[in-house]
């Protein structure tokens, strides 16, 4: 390699450092692996067992109310399990999981879909919009994923607003933001999700 590709690969990867840096998100290491959440979000990591991180924001980085006029609430939570089944059964026993929960409506069949993380991992992505005790709705995402120590990675997030909500849907720019977030989990920390993170934000700095 000669001395000016390496000053200017070296000036590129500087400027990316710099520019994630002053980004709305913070990239947490969390061993093996690493995901970005919002900045100043409330933290009540370790809040239960098994929780790495448990961050909750309320009116910060998103609007304070949806557009039905109710609180408008967000969260992302990383949890680390030892689970010896399929990625797609740990995925279907958390959708069971959350179906018995009384309080909670489903608007619509929660769908299972195959993803890869940006460092090529294969997981799987739970998507559902339940109704809450007649009152709010909730999008919920859960990723599935596996490293290579054989734990179990899964990661939730959450969007809850009004009943009717549109943005508290998963084809919504907050809903995208929300998924983007949740897919920024990455067992290798030169593989990021930041355009797909710079994108989402621009989406939501619009409405």
């Amino acid at each position: 390699m000669t001395l000016l590709l390496y000053l200017s690969l070296t000036n590129a990867l500087l400027s990316q450092q710099v520019a994630d840096s002053q980004a709305p998100w913070e990239v947490l290491v969390l061993g093996r692996a690493s995901i970005a959440v919002p900045r100043g979000w409330r933290n009540l990591d370790g809040l239960r067992p098994n929780t790495l991180v448990f961050r909750q924001g309320d009116g910060s980085v998103i609007p304070p109310l949806d557009d039905t006029g109710q609180p408008l609430q967000a969260g992302l939570v990383v949890e680390q399990r030892r689970d010896s089944g399929s990625l797609r059964e740990i995925a279907r026993e958390l959708v069971s999981g959350v179906q018995r929960d009384p309080r909670l409506r489903p608007l619509y069949t929660p769908s299972i879909d195959p993803v890869r993380l940006s460092d090529s991992t294969d997981a799987v992505l739970v998507t559902a919009v339940f109704v809450k005790d007649d009152q709010r709705q909730s999008l919920q995402f859960k990723l599935v994923a596996r490293s290579s120590d054989a734990q179990t990675w899964v990661v939730s997030g959450f969007l809850v607003g009004g009943k009717g909500s549109r943005w508290c849907r998963a084809e919504s720019d907050l809903g995208d933001w929300v998924r983007a977030h949740v897919l920024s989990l990455t067992f290798n920390a030169s593989r990021s999700q930041s355009s797909d993170l710079r994108e989402a934000y621009r989406r939501i700095a619009e409405q």
